[in-house]
């Protein structure tokens, strides 16, 4: 996995491919099965990256962090591909398995905030905040607050992030 994962860094994807397949015949897992799916979307193959997805999640363990993470994925690959509905039901089935997944709770956010619904996306962004402190997801609250005419929420969404990237610069300084 390691190399498959070096290969991709570093552009190599047909040393990728060849390596991630030789993954998947020594232990088709949900680990082979993301990365297959990973390299699929890489190639603009986003079918057979949903399909492999799939494959991972039914090689998972339904509530597992892992396997949840990869329905985010397949979530994603829907979203991308403009299939908002499956990729809300797809956020919901993880809230089912894992509740109050907070990048469940964010996808359904997203969706929400796509279709314009914005005090229900703040909930879920709200939701998502408190019980993860994860930058991306103030980031979002804030411009939903803008949009939502909450400009004194908004500033302090907008500073909560300016804080959290300090900081995260302020690390990568150090190290």
């Amino acid at each position: 996995g390691l190399q498959v994962d070096a290969h991709v860094e570093m552009g190599e994807y047909p040393q990728a491919v060849a390596t991630c397949d030789r993954m998947v015949e020594i232990r088709p897992d949900i680990r082979s099965y993301s990365r297959v799916s990973y390299l699929r979307e890489l190639h603009g193959d986003v079918n057979g990256a949903i399909a492999a997805i799939k494959q991972a999640i039914a090689a998972g363990v339904a509530g597992r962090e892992e396997t949840e993470w990869a329905r985010m994925v397949l979530a994603h690959l829907y979203e991308d591909s403009n299939q908002l509905e499956k990729a809300k039901s797809t956020y919901e089935t993880a809230l089912q398995f894992r509740p109050d997944y907070p990048f469940a709770l964010a996808g359904l956010g997203r969706i929400a905030r796509y279709q314009k619904d914005y005090p229900y996306a703040i909930e879920c962004y709200e939701k998502a905040s408190k019980v993860m402190n994860e930058v991306a997801f103030f980031e979002e609250l804030a411009a939903l607050y803008q949009l939502n005419q909450m400009p004194e929420k908004a500033a302090q969404c907008y500073q909560i992030t300016i804080q959290a990237l300090e900081a995260d610069n302020q690390t990568a300084t150090d190290d």
